[in-house]
């Protein structure tokens, strides 16, 4: 069995991502799965480990990897319904765990991470606004703002993280110019 593992600061982000950090893919064998979906020594590839990982984990229905869910993908509205309610809830503890890597990088990394946030900070800022707005969590069209796509608790929940990003973003140089708390 191979091992992945990633910096989970205690927080459940994905049914492929425990709070411990543990890594659940059939690629690395910690899953069940089959032919290519299992790592074959010398013929696997840390590519095909990454591309998995951005398929299966970093997708826009998380909720539909609990295995006991991908038959309701598409089925019942009440599904899409949760399903978009896991997603803002991971997007506020993705946001939770932005101000935990800001605040206690992990060794030898704080320059890259507040490299990374100084260049990526204005777009999740817009992204959070928007989001408040009403644009959908995840969407490829924030200037939709109904006010209807995403919930009212979410977006009053989105607010005080936005402000501490806010602030953060602007302490580490971020282009925050014109976007206001």
């Amino acid at each position: 069995m191979q091992e992945a593992w990633y910096k989970s600061y205690g927080i459940h982000m994905n049914p492929n991502l425990a709070k411990n950090g543990y890594v659940c893919l059939s690629l690395l064998g910690t899953w069940y799965g089959r032919g290519c979906e299992k790592w074959i020594p010398h013929k696997s590839t840390v590519l095909q480990l990454l591309v998995s990982i951005q398929a299966l984990v970093l997708n826009s229905q998380p909720y539909f990897n609990e295995p006991s869910m991908v038959p309701f993908r598409s089925r019942l509205p009440h599904n899409k319904k949760l399903s978009l309610s896991y997603n803002e809830t991971v997007f506020l503890r993705s946001l939770c765990t932005i101000t935990w890597v800001l605040h206690k990088p992990p060794m030898h990394f704080k320059r890259f991470v507040e490299s990374h946030f100084r260049s990526r900070g204005r777009a999740i800022l817009l992204a959070c606004k928007a989001y408040m707005e009403g644009a959908m969590v995840g969407s490829n069209d924030l200037s939709r703002r109904d006010g209807k796509s995403s919930s009212m608790e979410f977006r009053s929940q989105l607010k005080p993280y936005f402000d501490r990003l806010l602030r953060d973003f602007k302490a580490i140089g971020a282009d925050c110019e014109g976007i206001a708390a």
